[in-house]
């Protein structure tokens, strides 16, 4: 279908007493319609196309044109195209012969107003000419002849919409025009492009879709229909029958409808169109995922794809097929095969025939996970388009080899993850140009078995991220990249990161002088020991966190050029070296710094550590930070602010050598937990905390435990009334003998597990203030187990209301010669087993002769009670009952011993 427009342009010219010279007329008329057939009415579609244009009128005044605008007109009008076609159209502008002068009709005229020859401005023109143009062009454009039209607009799409341009005609006349009457017409021609209607399979999410719909059955995961019911797809020679229920398959822009239909008894779906040439549509994307049980697309065979252009994650995530039939496929057109066969763990054979790539600008994921592929020919790949390689070939574990050598990489510019998580060992690609590639993230990450990758003719000068590039690549002994341009680089995160092979790094060219990650960059490169990087500028890096941690065999670290001055994260940065001895950091500006949390954790052979210079006056966390230097001897941090520090737990944890440590300058107003804040320090005699304000500390399990030579512990200062956890607080201190624990506020306390656990040396503890009404469950387990010397113990505060185990609570406490549990409360217990157990030669020690008690115990909820009483042969109960093997005792001795009832407990007085 098509239509033209014509404009008729006259000029006037003739003498006139009253003007010294001449009066000359632009006149436009109307525009007419003409329609051309060219698209034919399809079945379901009904094509239009119309044109219009907004002036019908235009004039000018010659006289003026030559007295006062050196013969110059300008003349513009609207020409708007309104449009719903599927082949698109063309609309050109010509004049009606391929005469272009505007003629004069004046009988005896012979002078003509001709077309501009080239393109120029208005004031270039020559006398008596004129041209066109479209306004927002420079310059105008010659007048076109009916056999060489100009092209104003051309659509060769599916569009619904309006188009338009604004025409411009411009004119230049002089004195030496002859009078009369000069004109010609413009001609506006539309043309829709030919068009024949097909019968279009619908998108391929669309597909997916609506063939998981027709089963009604099927379950639902919110929106997400299970396609497990489709086991085969097959086109049908027949249309259903009407009472079937169907399904129209078919695009929003097919002509003709595609029915599909599900029989149940066949596993398969159907479908059927009156025409026998179906198209799949250009977006065949997700086409096919998820489709659980279907083993074969054969259907597609009959299937026209030569208008396919998208077929990204066409066949993902299939769990059941396991090899694919390409030959046939037509992919000339394609842009997209991103996903394409992702994730279909099953899928073990590819069959690419003469597959062609060669407008594929995305390949990422192509074959991501699929780890049965045991060989895959791309040979014929022509990837010479392709821009995003990312994740192309990640988690193909049954490859044994891959040949890219074919690969032209010329304009990719994403590697990210490429061949990540591939169990090749042998990968060359010194056939690859990277010049245009900026990312390069886990490009090699987790490559097992790779010990032999050829990148020497890498060209990295535009790469942005390096981040985990070689990390997990712990096969690799020998890594050289002396040639590599790193100077846009700012993401060196994990980049070697568990290379537990390498040994021979050279990594000496690198201009680090862009990079803001550092984090983890070195981390668990176990067997490299010497590691000079007095070459990097660390100027802009702002986390260096966990940097060298897990070189177990590093004994040289030269870091004396690191400009740390912008640098917020240093957590771990040091963590598991285990072999350096002397590490001087006295250089270092951490004035940005807000986690130190275990950096320099575990550095077990560390004797000297140089941090005089350290500002810690933003740091926020400090767990772990000098945990495990079990070589250290003297820690100095009387420079140490910490006002900002909210968690210190472990801060110190096993760091076994230091014997005395000074924390008064400490501010821990902030901190909210201590957990294992001392834990193991095995050496230490005295610890100054007199200044600690632990107001919001929630949780001091084991702050204390096994500081097996510290005899003297002042908390009097402690405020723990938000602590909620106090488990094992003090166990294992074997040589305390004096505990101030006076102000302990135990309101909120829910676990007192083993707190006092073989405190062997105590001899007096007071708990008459401890409110232990919030404590539950097995929050009292063990919890004065082993405190041999201990010969007074005050619990009668205790409410053990919502304790349901009670186990080795007093177990080993030989000393004390009666216990008041008057307070305790039963109900809740479930076991009791071992409660006051002593065993071995213990038992010779043993001095426990009275346990007081208000009442029985309340025994409906205990179901374990072994040994409750074990060893304990001095214990008698108020009326003096006690049995010869105390072990034995069952329930029924955990009762007030009285006349006619025997039992091991005294009624408190």
């Amino acid at each position: 279908m098509g239509m033209g427009k014509s404009a008729i342009f006259d000029i006037y010219k003739k003498n006139m007493r009253n003007f010294a010279g001449f009066l000359a007329f632009l006149f436009l008329a109307n525009l007419g319609f003409m329609v051309l057939d060219g698209e034919r009415v399809s079945a379901v579609f009904v094509p239009t196309l119309s044109a219009s244009v907004d002036k019908t009128e235009a004039s000018l005044n010659g006289r003026s044109m030559l007295l006062y605008a050196n013969g110059l007109s300008e003349s513009r009008f609207n020409f708007k195209v309104t449009r719903n076609l599927k082949s698109g159209y063309v609309a050109t502008l010509s004049t009606e012969t391929d005469e272009t002068a505007l003629m004069n009709e004046t009988a005896g005229g012979s002078t003509k107003i001709s077309s501009i020859v080239n393109a120029k401005k208005l004031n270039d023109f020559t006398e008596n000419s004129w041209g066109y143009k479209v306004v927002g062009d420079d310059k105008y454009d010659s007048i076109p002849g009916v056999s060489t039209p100009k092209t104003l607009i051309t659509t060769s799409s599916y569009g619904w919409s309006d188009d338009a341009k604004e025409i411009q005609v411009g004119i230049k006349i002089g004195n030496n025009l002859d009078s009369g009457k000069y004109s010609n017409k413009l001609i506006f021609s539309v043309v829709s492009n030919s068009y024949e209607p097909r019968a279009i399979m619908a998108k391929g999410r669309d597909f997916n879709d609506k063939l998981a719909s027709l089963d009604s059955n099927q379950q639902h995961y919110g929106s997400y229909r299970y396609k497990d019911f489709v086991h085969h797809i097959k086109r049908s020679e027949s249309a259903p029958e009407e009472s079937v229920q169907t399904k129209d398959i078919s695009a929003d822009d097919s002509d003709y409808p595609i029915l599909a239909w599900y029989k149940p008894a066949e596993n398969t779906v159907y479908f059927y169109s009156t025409e026998q040439k179906i198209f799949l549509n250009k977006d065949c994307s997700y086409m096919f995922t998820r489709f659980k049980n279907l083993t074969n697309i054969d259907f597609v065979k009959e299937l026209d794809m030569t208008q396919v252009v998208d077929m990204s994650g066409m066949f993902y995530d299939m769990a059941s097929i396991e090899s694919l039939d390409l030959s046939f496929f037509d992919t000339k057109n394609v842009t997209n095969m991103s996903d394409m066969f992702s994730n279909s763990k099953k899928l073990s054979s590819i069959n690419f025939g003469d597959f062609k790539t060669s407008n594929v600008a995305d390949m990422s994921r192509m074959f991501y996970g699929l780890s049965k592929v045991t060989n895959l020919d791309i040979t014929m790949f022509d990837t010479s388009n392709v821009a995003n390689m990312s994740g192309m070939f990640s988690g193909m574990r049954g490859l044994a080899n891959l040949d890219v050598s074919n690969f032209n990489t010329s304009n990719v510019t994403n590697m990210n993850s490429m061949f990540s998580d591939m169990n090749i060992s042998s990968l060359s690609l010194n056939n690859f140009d990277t010049s245009k590639v900026t990312d390069m993230m886990s490009m090699f990450n987790g490559m097992s078995k790779l010990n032999n990758l050829d990148i020497s003719r890498f060209n990295t000068s535009n790469v942005n991220d390096m981040s985990q590039m070689f990390s997990g690549v712990s096969k690799l002994s020998s890594l050289n990249l002396s040639h590599f341009d790193t100077s846009k680089v700012t993401n060196m995160r994990y980049m070697f990161g568990y290379m537990n092979s390498l040994v021979n790094l050279n990594i000496t060219s690198f201009d680090t002088s862009n990079v803001k990650d550092m984090s983890s960059m070195f981390s668990y490169c176990y067997k490299i020991t010497d590691l000079d990087l007095t070459y990097f500028n660390t100027s802009k890096a702002k986390d260096m966190a966990s940097m060298f941690s897990g070189m177990w065999e590093l004994t040289n670290l030269n870091i004396s050029s690191f400009d740390t001055s912008n640098v917020v994260g240093m957590s771990f940065m040091f963590s598991g070296a285990k072999k350096i001895t002397g590490l001087n950091l006295s250089h270092f500006d951490t004035s940005k710094v807000t986690n130190m949390n275990g950096m320099f954790e575990n550095m077990e052979s560390l004797t000297e550590l140089n941090i005089s210079s350290f500002n810690t006056e933003n740091v926020e966390y400090m767990s772990s930070m000098f945990k495990g230097l079990k070589s250290l001897q003297n820690l100095d941090l009387s420079h140490f602010r910490t006002e900002e520090v909210t968690r210190m737990d472990s801060m110190f944890n096993g760091s076994n050598k230091i014997a005395n440590l000074d924390l008064s300058s400490f501010n821990t107003e902030k901190v909210t937990y201590m957990s294992e804040m001392f834990r193991d320090m095995t050496n230490l005699v005295n610890l100054n905390i007199s200044s600690f304000d632990t107001r919001n500390v929630t949780s001091m399990s084991r702050m204390f435990s096994y500081l097996s030579k510290l005899a003297t512990l002042d908390l009097s200062n402690f405020n723990t009334s938000k602590v909620t956890d106090m488990s094992n607080m003090f166990s294992n201190m074997n040589s305390l003998i004096n505990l101030n624990i006076s102000s302990f506020d135990t309101n909120n306390v829910t676990n007192m597990r083993e707190m006092f656990y073989y405190v062997n040396k105590l001899t007096s503890l007071d708990l008459s203030h401890f409110n232990t009404t919030k404590v539950t469950g097995s929050g009292m387990i063990a919890m004065f187990s082993g405190m041999n010397e201990i010969k007074s113990l005050n619990v009668t505060s205790f409410d053990t209301s919502k304790i349901t185990n009670m186990y080795n609570m007093f177990f080993g406490t030989y000393s004390l010669t009666e216990l008041d549990l008057s307070s305790f409360d039963t109900s809740s217990a479930q076991s009791v087993s071992n409660m006051f157990q002593i065993y071995g030669s213990d038992i010779d020690k043993d001095k426990l002769e009275r346990i007081y008690v208000n009442n029985d115990f309340n025994v409906s909820k205990i179901t374990e009670y072994s040994s409750i009483f074990g060893g304990r042969k001095k214990l008698r109960g108020g009326n003096g009952s006690f049995l010869a093997d105390p072990s034995t005792a069952d329930l029924s001795w955990l009762r007030v011993d009285r006349p006619g009832v025997q039992g091991y407990f005294t009624r408190k007085p």
